[in-house]
């Protein structure tokens, strides 16, 4: 039941921010991180197929192998501009 829930959870709030990554990727805008709208849009990939890969069985749970490269690229991305900042202070 737990892990029905979180998987709803991940799904819904990975759909929420696929929408808010594709409207700042439309703008150009960066959202109030400084995070580009692509990488908004692969965290909520990530969450969305992480959330559905641990819903279903069978050959479904597949899904995670892409999800985890979407988080992995995501989370690169952060801890470069995280070490640039503190490089330039």
């Amino acid at each position: 039941m737990i892990i029905t829930i979180a998987g709803w959870l991940c799904i819904a709030t990975g759909i929420l921010s696929l929408w808010r990554g594709a409207k700042l990727w439309r703008t150009g805008r960066r959202d109030s991180l400084g995070t580009p709208g692509t990488v908004v849009l692969a965290e909520g990939g990530c969450l969305v197929l992480f959330g559905a890969g641990g819903l279903l069985d069978g050959v479904w749970t597949f899904l995670l192998l892409p999800a985890m490269v979407l988080g992995l690229i995501s989370l690169v991305y952060r801890i470069r501009t995280w070490r640039r900042g503190r490089a330039l202070t």
